[in-house]
């Protein structure tokens, strides 16, 4: 997990460098732009998504799968 990502995510070169090989959101989708836009590329990785809504909220269009639980019970 990493919590100071906007800055490094806004180097086009490291961004590229840092490419996931699997993706695991834990709650709502990111608001940062440069981690929005990783995401969003990101399409030939799987994109776990773990959320407390009970209906599908994937904005980025990118999850393979969606669960519906506590992402702070989850991520303990």
């Amino acid at each position: 997990m990493i919590g100071t990502y906007d800055l490094f995510l806004r180097d086009g070169r490291l961004r590229e460098q840092l490419a996931p090989d699997l993706v695991i959101r834990l709650g709502a989708t990111p608001t940062s732009v440069p981690l929005a836009r990783l995401l969003a590329a990101a399409t030939d990785v799987p994109h776990v998504v773990v959320d407390g809504a009970r209906r599908w909220k994937d904005h980025l269009a990118v999850a393979s799968l969606y669960v519906q639980a506590d992402p702070g019970a989850t991520a303990e």
